[in-house]
């Protein structure tokens, strides 16, 4: 583990620009994707979270709001630049009021720069900003964004079926997730992508309440970090997580568990 917070930021923004610059070139070779590199960035964020909760600092995730995409099961991925349908806006806020009266502490939000992020994180910070003083923060880069789909962007779950030999949800992910079927981006150049994102905002917020607003896809790799799971069966195995549904990150306790759920225990 590196103890040198200048050496840590280095090592970041180098990865990080040429992680951008990759995206922006089209560039699909995604063979020198280290494994151990992931693993780095695991324990620096797992040192970081038990950090922050031994400072009685809060991390929350929350997926975005539901676009029409997701009510239609097709695909939302990051190269698809969705936005929150009406009735959900209006479910969501219901839904904000109750999280705001369970008194959830948050000094600023970071999300990614697609547009239902940042439609959720405003309707985030509608509810609270009367009661706390919060900053938005939007983070302007790919690194957040959920996965990228490319020539299957378009289609819904049916149609995926339908051209693949899937039976079921986990296998269709298997399917989908193959880098012959989806060469845009593997699964590990994902998860080190977001896990560069979740890393370098941390180290940006070391003495703040943190809420993401991220995606089906990113919300396992915060889930991969917290418990600990295998990458396949992090993306293959694990459900997604409800749109709007608000979790806290507790490393401590090994727990990815809904806010709610915790007020109603």
């Amino acid at each position: 583990m590196l103890n040198n917070l200048s050496d840590k930021n280095s090592i970041s923004n180098i990865i990080a620009q040429n992680i951008r610059e990759e995206f922006n070139q089209k560039v699909a070779n995604q063979d020198y994707i280290d494994i151990n590199l992931i693993n780095f960035y695991i324990d620096e964020i797992k040192w970081l979270l038990e950090e922050r909760e031994n400072k009685n600092l809060s991390t929350y995730f929350v997926r975005h709001g539901q676009t029409d995409r997701n009510l239609d099961k097709k695909m939302n991925p990051g190269d698809v630049d969705s936005v929150l349908n009406s009735t959900w806006i209006d479910d969501s806020t219901e839904m904000w009021v109750l999280c705001v009266e369970n008194k959830i502490n948050v000094d600023v939000i970071i999300s990614s720069w697609l547009s239902r992020t940042k439609q959720t994180g405003e309707i985030i910070w509608n509810q609270i900003e009367e009661t706390q003083w919060t900053k938005i923060k939007y983070l302007e880069d790919t690194l957040l964004k959920e996965m990228f789909a490319w020539t299957l962007k378009d289609l819904s779950h049916e149609e995926l079926y339908k051209i693949s030999w899937a039976k079921n949800s986990t296998e269709l992910r298997v399917w989908y997730k193959n880098i012959q079927n989806n060469w845009i981006e593997s699964l590990e150049y994902f998860e080190l992508r977001v896990m560069i994102g979740i890393y370098k905002t941390l180290l940006d917020n070391k003495e703040k309440n943190i809420m993401y607003v991220g995606h089906s896809g990113t919300s396992r790799v915060y889930k991969r970090i917290i418990e600990w799971h295998s990458i396949e069966k992090t993306h293959y195995n694990l459900d997604s997580v409800p749109n709007s549904l608000v979790f806290e990150l507790e490393l401590l306790n090994q727990k990815f568990s809904s806010i709610l759920d915790k007020e109603a225990a």
